[in-house]
C-alpha cells in the first residue's frame, strides 16, 4: 500500500501563544437594516457558520459601512467562533469582526481560522457571546520563525503542501457575474445512479500512530480530519468527498488530498466524468447537506440509504446532470468555500 510522504512535519516547529489582538488588527463590523440590504453583488458577512460566513449579496451602502478585502471574519455572536477567511471586499456585520494582517492569504489563512475556530468553539456558545475586549486577548498556538514570531512562511508552506499540488481556489470575483440557478431545469436523481460509494476501514487509537496521513473520522469540524497516521490502508483516497454516516451523520467534506477514512465515513466519487472537479464536489456536497434534517445519530446514513436517497440536481439536454453547470455556477460565487 501507498504511503503519503510529506515533507512538512508541525512536529518540526516550535509553537508559541499570541492574543488575536497582537498579531492581528481587528475592527468589529456595523449593523445594516434591511434597508441597507438591497440585493446586488457585494458579500454581507454575517454570524452564520454556513456558505463561508456570507449571509446575502447586496450592493454597496452608505460610505459609513466599511468595506474589508482579505481579512478573517470571526462570529462574535450566532455561530459564536467561527471563522472564515475572505479574500475579496466584503461588507462585516456588527456580529462579526474582521482580523487583518498583510501577511494573509489562502493558504495560511486555512492554517489560522482552523486554530481559531476550534479554540474558541470550546469556549463560547450562543449565550456566551464574545465582547470586543475578549475577541482582542483570545489567544491561540502558532509555530515561530527564529524571531519567535508567527511563522507565515511555514503555515503557508504546510497548507499547500497538504492539497497534494492543488490550488486553493481563489475567490476573487472581478468581473465574475453569479449564475442563476432559476435557469436551469433540476430532476432527482438516486444518489448511486450519479455517484460510486466506497466504504472507510476501523482503525483503533493503537492503530493510528501519529503521522503525516490525513485520518477522516466522522466529526463536522476541521475538514473532517480528527488525526495523522503513520500508516495506510486500503481506505487511502484523494479527490473525493468524505460523507458521515455515523456520528456527525451527513456532514462532509471535500479531500482534493491523500487521506486514509474511518468505517464512519464514507467515500463518494463522481460518475461519468474524468476529471471532477472541486467545484463539482462543492455543489455535491451542498446538496447532500439538505438532506441532514432527516437523519441523526441513532437514524444513520447507511449504505443502503445512501443509495436510496433521492438528490435534486440541475440537468444538461439529455436529462442527465449538468456537472459544468455545477462547476460554472461554483466559479461564480464570491464566497465559494471549497475547503
Amino acid at each position: 500500500m501507498e504511503e503519503v510522504i510529506y515533507l512538512i512535519s508541525l512536529s518540526d516547529k516550535r509553537w508559541a501563544t499570541f492574543s488575536l489582538g497582537n498579531i492581528f488588527t481587528l475592527s468589529r463590523g456595523k449593523r445594516l437594516t434591511k434597508s441597507d440590504q438591497s440585493t446586488g453583488k457585494v458579500p454581507y458577512i454575517s454570524s452564520t457558520a454556513q456558505n463561508n460566513g456570507v449571509a446575502a449579496l447586496i450592493d454597496t451602502p452608505s460610505k459609513k459601512f466599511r468595506s474589508f478585502h482579505s481579512f478573517i471574519g470571526v462570529n462574535n455572536s450566532g455561530s459564536v467562533g467561527a471563522a472564515f477567511y475572505h479574500t475579496y471586499p466584503a461588507i462585516v456585520s456588527d456580529h462579526v469582526t474582521a482580523l487583518m494582517n498583510r501577511k494573509l492569504n489562502q493558504y495560511n489563512a486555512i492554517f489560522i481560522t482552523t486554530l481559531i475556530s476550534k479554540s474558541l468553539n470550546k469556549k463560547f456558545s450562543f449565550n456566551h457571546e464574545i465582547s470586543d475586549n475578549l475577541m482582542r486577548i483570545q489567544k491561540i498556538m502558532l509555530p515561530i520563525d527564529s524571531n519567535d514570531q508567527p511563522d507565515w512562511q511555514f503555515m503557508e508552506d504546510y497548507i499547500s503542501e497538504k492539497f497534494g499540488g492543488y490550488n486553493v481556489p481563489s475567490l476573487e470575483t472581478s468581473g465574475i457575474e453569479t449564475i442563476s440557478l432559476k435557469d436551469r431545469k433540476w430532476n432527482s436523481f438516486y444518489l448511486n445512479s450519479v455517484v460510486t460509494i466506497l466504504g472507510g476501514k476501523r482503525l483503533t487509537k493503537k492503530d493510528i500512530k501519529n503521522g503525516k496521513t490525513p485520518f477522516i473520522g466522522a466529526t463536522d469540524s476541521n475538514n473532517g480530519i480528527t488525526a495523522f497516521s503513520s500508516k495506510t490502508n486500503e481506505s487511502l483516497d484523494q479527490n473525493t468527498l468524505g460523507v458521515n454516516y455515523n456520528g456527525s451523520v451527513v456532514d462532509n467534506f471535500y479531500h482534493p488530498y491523500k487521506a486514509i477514512f474511518s468505517d464512519d465515513v464514507k467515500r463518494i466519487h463522481i460518475k461519468n466524468v474524468d476529471f471532477p472537479s472541486a467545484e463539482m464536489y462543492f455543489f455535491l456536497k451542498t446538496v447532500i447537506l439538505k438532506q441532514k434534517n432527516k437523519y441523526q445519530y441513532g437514524y444513520k446514513f447507511n449504505s443502503k440509504r445512501m443509495n436510496q436517497q433521492k438528490i435534486m440536481l440541475p440537468i444538461d439536454s439529455n436529462n442527465q446532470p449538468d456537472w459544468q453547470f455545477m462547476e460554472d455556477y461554483i466559479k461564480s460565487l464570491p464566497n465559494a468555500n471549497l475547503i
